[in-house]
């Protein structure tokens, strides 16, 4: 294989899968190393004749025959030409070699039971081809080294508040994460330039560290945020303070927000862009979904199922109300 080739390396031992994959990554003009368990992938990567790495992303299950998704990203971290690669896990209980995961169903759970995944981004199944092409191209586009902070920010992400949430799991605490959006981001990115989003970005990090700071008092618990893809972030608060931080944070961007439209787009209220279709569209200016998730010992077999519960409650945020418990 070329050196010059860009890559993706795919691991699923559902065949169907890996077609959608390997056509998603077509469409990015990405080839594709497609494997069907985790020992294939790892020693796909060791006997690579690729001397410089041109893998972009990682997509592999959680749950694979003979090593599972932790596993070969913990390899991974051993082989100089993968170990930076951002990887993308999809979580979900279809799947062969998810079963062998379930016998102790019914049975409390404890830290030590609680698996650890370990990934950059996560993707629930089933998915679409657009959805699949969609995180390809953005974890391409906005290459961010696996485990590393995020490069506008300088905030950890999903694999440091995996961390953090089973470190404050195994200390007994229960807590409560905070899920935030910036709804109708991607088209003002557009709209303006890469700079003026990162500038969003950098807004959106100092007010939740403002806030923050103005409701420590409130909070039990040491907060944690992370910056965990394009535009979402993480925080990690006490159920107590959660309400309250998230009515200041709505209060505060609404404000601060409107210095990034013209006068003519704020007195209106949105703007105009082109969407995906190349047609002029109407987009609303920026404003946060919210979701609020309570975490306990006993909800979560691992933290790929806490993003997915996550995500589905920011989905309803965008087609009902603002925020969702």
């Amino acid at each position: 294989m070329a050196n010059d080739k860009n890559l993706i390396l795919v691991a699923s031992d559902d065949p169907n899968i890996r077609e959608l994959v390997k056509t998603a990554a077509q469409n990015e003009s990405l080839e594709t190393t497609l494997c069907g368990d985790g020992l294939e992938a790892v020693e796909s990567i060791k006997e690579s004749t690729v001397t410089v790495s041109n893998y972009k992303c990682v997509v592999l299950e959680a749950f694979l025959p003979k090593i599972d998704g932790y596993e070969v990203i913990k390899q991974f971290q051993e082989i100089p030409l993968i170990k930076e690669t951002p990887v993308l896990m999809l979580i979900g209980k279809s799947g062969s070699a998810f079963s062998r995961y379930q016998s102790g169903a019914g049975e409390p759970k404890t830290v030590q039971t609680k698996i650890r995944l370990l990934a950059d981004n996560y993707l629930q199944k089933p998915f679409t081809l657009q959805e699949i092409q969609s995180e390809i191209h953005s974890m391409v586009k906005h290459f961010r080294k696996h485990n590393g902070p995020h490069p506008v920010t300088g905030l950890g992400g999903h694999p440091q508040m995996e961390q953090e949430v089973i470190s404050r799991l195994s200390k007994g605490e229960t807590f409560t994460t905070l899920w935030i959006d910036i709804n109708h981001f991607r088209p003002f990115n557009d709209h303006t330039s890469a700079q003026k989003g990162d500038e969003v970005l950098k807004v959106v990090m100092e007010l939740i560290q403002k806030v923050l700071k103005e409701n420590q008092g409130a909070d039990p618990l040491k907060p944690f945020l992370a910056h965990v893809g394009g535009d979402d972030f993480i925080l990690l608060v006490s159920k107590e303070a959660a309400d309250k931080i998230k009515s200041c944070l709505r209060e505060e961007f609404s404000k601060t927000i409107l210095k990034f439209y013209s006068k003519d787009e704020q007195d209106k209220g949105f703007f105009y862009e082109k969407g995906r279709d190349q047609t002029d569209q109407i987009f609303p200016l920026m404003n946060l979904s919210m979701a609020v998730l309570d975490v306990s010992m006993e909800k979560f077999l691992h933290y790929g199922h806490l993003v997915s519960e996550s995500n589905e409650l920011l989905s309803q945020t965008k087609i009902g109300a603002q925020d969702v418990k």
